[in-house]
């Protein structure tokens, strides 16, 4: 149940992220040259979704499961929240990191490499904001399905 909820978690971070990057990524119609190109927003956001939503659900996912683990015996902080934030922020950053490695044609300069790095952090941070609420779900879940198991034998014959 709790990786049907991380899914539904990607999904809904995918479709944010995604919207992110093509809003970021489209060229108003002012700045535009004749006679040139440019991808809308819609094609833009279809594409992202095509790259983002993959790695989401491939990477996310057991990511998200194996810092659920590692804070379930010892948290680095004293707070929970933070320590998860930086264990998301972190494999954000080191998957953006594998992924300009493997495929340098990423890379423009040093510095968009850097950005990249940083985009995989806030990609992944977007993800556990939008992981909590679902999380809360799955707790309260699991708490009313351990109360209905113990009334069904409580109750009298």
């Amino acid at each position: 149940m709790r990786i049907l909820f991380r899914g539904f978690a990607a999904l809904i971070s995918s479709v944010i992220f995604s919207i992110i990057v093509a809003a970021t990524e489209t060229t108003p119609v002012v700045e535009q040259q004749t006679g040139t190109y440019y991808f809308s927003f819609f094609e833009l956001l279809i594409m992202y979704s095509l790259f983002i939503t993959p790695v989401y659900f491939l990477v996310g996912i057991p990511w998200s499961l194996l810092v659920d683990i590692l804070t379930k015996k010892k948290s680095l902080f004293y707070n929970k929240y933070l320590h998860n934030l930086f264990l998301y922020c972190a494999g954000g950053m080191l998957i953006s990191l594998i992924i300009v490695i493997l495929e340098p044609s990423l890379l423009n300069d040093f510095y968009g490499g850097i950005a990249l790095v940083l985009l995989g952090g806030f990609a992944s941070v977007l993800f556990y904001h939008i992981a909590i609420p679902f999380d809360m779900a799955f707790y309260k879940y699991n708490e009313s399905k351990k109360l209905n198991a113990l009334n069904v034998w409580d109750q009298p014959e």
